[in-house]
């Protein structure tokens, strides 16, 4: 399809192009003249007739561009399209410019035509403001329909020009646009000096906005080159002879982290500060709206409210630091297992909740006091109606704290097994060895069998069951059972395997060899290369491994004759 549309491409062909052009606008023009001449046949007043000429050569114009627009795109023949466009995308975009074209004809002609018969000066106002909002619209559309914005943040994440582009991106362009909207409003209803106002402020915030991204950059880079001495990275400072990467240090790591996000917040805060003093908004003056009433007469002030809100940024923030703290210097210390760690953040989490909620009602002027009688009301109406989620709930809690199974635990519930993924207040979710999630209710954990395979050791046992020839020493198949197992690379030697004689079966005899591995998940596979392993060397020492069968003696050597 591709080749025979290149194949059978037209040219640009001035001629044919402009006689099509010319036919799509013949019937506007039609009308043009035929508006033209009844303003002259019928002795029409001046402004009349130069009404009629200005309505006539808006309409030419408009049939015009439309034409050539059209012709450009050729939303119904790909042969003749002038740009690189698919067939549904040229067709979208043809439509949007006929929609387009007819709303600014519509609005300038009907502006014009107020102000020209001295009618509501409004109305021709609001025509201006109607048609300058639209184009900023459409003008943001296409910025992000083109892709400019994707190209914007797709830079490298640690260049200039990459941290400048995602800039411009989030922050710019979305500040451009509403500005563009407020000076078109503004300004169209004669407010000129607020737009005046405006307008500085938004170039200003965006210099503020670009330089604080820029400072945090550049900080953030200054405090990594600080502590890049804590990493065993093998850095280009020894030259050719520079050791392999290793493994990042934890507290170096920890306290770039915590760095970096406390520098964050301290840039962040500044700048708004910074912003809202351009905006004629000084922290005096903010401070003298402290006393002043949030809604109306009510008790709750600016003050009040901010500062509650303040609390609640500090408590967010004293969590991550917590966080952090417990994850690269507790935890690494301590040798914590990836179970605890989770246990540990997962209450921490649900207790800083518990503590924004508190501070946010207390800033909003809700006395945290007085809803202990509202949920010892609704604690009845809840246990019955939500007794499933409250219990679910409650024995989330339980797990995480007796902790009878953990993050990564190994574990059979019912007719499930698999690896314990997360746990939360819902459910616990385990992923299959076939690669499937299942959630499980905490009430059905806490009363189901659980059978866990790694909660307290770190290593699981592989059985593998053998049977020989009479012909064969039992010594002998102990032996190589023994040295068979051990020469796994997966079976550990602590503990030790073992081999336990089994029985006399009926054509063999019965062996069960018992080691350990701690590749859980490769047990399966590890009893079946053992058994590989052990039928070679059976093979190699000459013991037969009997199949099961049956000896039949006859009386008189031979077998009853058939019917």
């Amino acid at each position: 399809m591709t080749a025979a549309v290149a194949s059978n491409h037209v040219p640009f062909a001035p001629r044919l192009r402009a006689g099509r052009i010319l036919w799509r606008v013949l019937p506007w023009l039609g009308a043009a003249v035929i508006l033209v001449v009844a303003a002259l046949a019928l002795e029409a007043p001046d402004s009349l007739r130069r009404q009629a000429f200005v309505v006539a050569a808006s309409l030419a114009a408009y049939a015009l561009l439309l034409a050539v627009v059209v012709e450009a795109l050729s939303p119904t023949r790909a042969s003749l399209r002038l740009l690189p466009l698919s067939d549904q995308r040229a067709e979208r975009l043809a439509f949007g410019f006929r929609v387009l074209l007819f709303f600014l004809l519509i609005t300038e002609l009907g502006a014009w035509l107020v102000r020209e018969n001295e009618w509501r000066g409004s109305v021709a106002a609001l025509l201006v403001v109607l048609r300058n909002v639209i184009l900023v619209l459409v003008g943001a559309g296409t910025l992000s329909w083109s892709g400019a914005l994707r190209a914007l943040r797709s830079g490298e994440p640690d260049s200039f020009l990459g941290t400048l582009g995602r800039v411009l991106a989030r922050w710019i362009v979305p500040l451009a646009v509403l500005t563009a909207l407020f000076l078109v409003i503004a300004r169209g209803l004669g407010y000129q000096p607020l737009a005046r106002f405006v307008l500085w402020a938004a170039v200003g915030t965006a210099l503020e906005l670009v330089l604080a991204v820029l400072l945090f950059r550049y900080a953030r880079r200054s405090i990594q080159r600080a502590l890049r001495f804590m990493r065993p990275d093998g850095d280009s400072a020894n030259g050719d002879n520079a050791a392999p990467p290793a493994e990042a240090n934890p507290a170096a790591l920890g306290i770039e982290i915590i760095a970096t996000g406390l520098l964050k917040w301290a840039i962040g805060i500044a700048t708004l500060l910074w912003i809202l003093s351009g905006w004629g908004l000084s922290p005096v003056d903010l401070y003298a709206g402290f006393s002043e009433p949030v809604f109306g007469s009510g008790g709750v002030t600016w003050g009040h409210l901010i500062g509650g809100f303040a609390d609640v940024a500090i408590v967010l923030v004293l969590g991550w630091l917590l966080k952090n703290v417990l994850v690269f210097f507790v935890f690494p210390r301590a040798r914590v297992d990836v179970g605890a760690r989770y246990a540990i953040l997962a209450v921490m989490r649900y207790f800083v909740a518990a503590l924004v909620l508190i501070f946010a009602l207390s800033a909003l002027g809700v006395e945290t006091g007085s809803l202990g009688w509202f949920f010892g009301a609704a604690g009845i109406g809840l246990g019955l109606g939500l007794q499933d989620i409250i219990g679910n709930f409650f024995g989330g809690i339980i797990m995480l704290l007796q902790r009878p199974i953990r993050v990564g635990d190994i574990v059979t519930v019912g007719d499930a097994s698999g690896t314990v993924e997360d746990i939360k207040m819902k459910g616990t979710t385990l992923r299959t060895f076939d690669n499937m999630t299942i959630l499980i209710p905490n009430r059905e954990m806490l009363a189901s069998r659980i059978l866990n395979m790694t909660h307290s050791m770190g290593h699981t046992r592989v059985r593998v069951d053998i049977g020989v020839s009479y012909d064969a020493a039992p010594e002998v198949v102990e032996q190589i059972l023994l040295e068979t197992a051990l020469a796994h690379e997966q079976v550990v030697s602590d503990p030790e395997p073992a081999v336990i004689f089994q029985g006399y079966g009926a054509s063999s005899l019965d062996f069960s060899l018992f080691c350990y591995t701690h590749e859980l998940r490769r047990r399966v596979v590890i009893a079946s290369e053992i058994r590989y392993a052990l039928f070679e060397r059976l093979q190699r020492e000459g013991i037969e491994i009997p199949f099961p069968q049956q000896v039949i003696h006859f009386k008189d050597g031979r077998p009853p004759e058939a019917g």
